[in-house]
């Protein structure tokens, strides 16, 4: 299925993301600051960007522009 890069600077919501996104077969990759998002987006072929608005580093709306 779909790779999925989930961006969010509290780990209790990674943890969840992570959990759950699996079951449904998708890869999930995880990041809590923008620098990292940046990296692991770049790298890692992704299809779908989930992201809160508003991260360490980075505002969502500036992430999707580059």
């Amino acid at each position: 299925m779909g790779r999925i890069l989930v961006i969010d600077d509290y780990p209790a919501v990674l943890q969840v993301m992570e959990y759950a996104l699996p079951t449904f077969g998708h890869a999930v990759f995880s990041a809590a600051d923008g620098a990292t998002s940046l990296k692991v987006a770049a790298a890692e072929g992704i299809d779908l960007i989930l992201a809160t608005s508003i991260c360490r580093g980075c505002r969502a709306w500036r992430f999707v522009r580059h």
